[in-house]
């Protein structure tokens, strides 16, 4: 049975995965299944979707209320290895949840996330992914830790790419544990889809990508 996440119950969740995991439509799959009545944005997106607003200025980002906001490969757009973006990234989810909104975001460089940034995440889900690459004491790898499923171990993972492991203590009993989801037929409309998440870095540490300081996003 594919599984449900209600969104009135959390107000932030980080989705993290190898690239091809599946983690577009994952997030997807939690958006259209939403039944409340919080509008849904894409932030940067590359494509209109039926249903999502698409916006691309921080600013617009700033004044939304009572909404859910979806960063896919947030990479693309925040230094995450950057200690000052990191402090940003920080202030920005605690100031969306302020205002009652709902920021889901994908990543695969889960190597740059801080543990500042691990403490504002409500809910994590987690794709596929290296273990090997996980840094000691990460929350990643303790939810993982804590994860009783012969498709995970301390070596390795072998999760489809309809499955994902959920992890959030403030959810119901059953919610912590490996879950499936409906494929959403949402393809990779990134044209960097097939790079590799080293290849992804390199690209970040030359300062290739837009920064939280940019006001405007080039989507062309």
């Amino acid at each position: 049975m594919s599984f449900k996440i209600d969104l009135e119950k959390t107000d932030s969740i980080a989705i993290v995965g190898d690239r091809n995991s599946g983690k577009t439509n994952l997030a997807f799959s939690i958006m259209n299944n939403y039944v409340g009545s919080k509008k849904k944005f894409l932030y940067g997106y590359p494509r209109a979707v039926n249903g999502y607003a698409n916006i691309s200025s921080w600013t617009d980002i700033l004044k939304l209320t009572d909404s859910i906001i979806f960063i896919d490969e947030i990479q693309k757009y925040i230094k995450l290895y950057d200690k000052k973006a990191n402090v940003e990234l920080m202030e920005l989810i605690s100031f969306l949840a302020h205002q009652k909104n709902v920021i889901i975001f994908s990543t695969q460089l889960s190597q740059f996330i801080t543990k500042g940034i691990e403490a504002c995440i409500q809910t994590w889900l987690v794709k596929q992914l290296d273990v090997g690459s996980l840094k000691n004491g990460c929350k990643i790898r303790r939810v993982l830790d804590d994860t009783a499923n012969p498709k995970v171990t301390n070596r390795g993972m072998a999760l489809e790419v309809n499955e994902f492991i959920a992890a959030d203590n403030n959810m119901p009993i059953g919610f912590n544990g490996l879950h499936t989801f409906e494929n959403q037929g949402i393809g990779k409309d990134w044209k960097t889809a097939n790079k590799t998440a080293n290849e992804t870095a390199n690209e970040i540490i030359n300062g290739e990508e837009i920064t939280l300081m940019n006001m405007e996003v080039n989507n062309g």
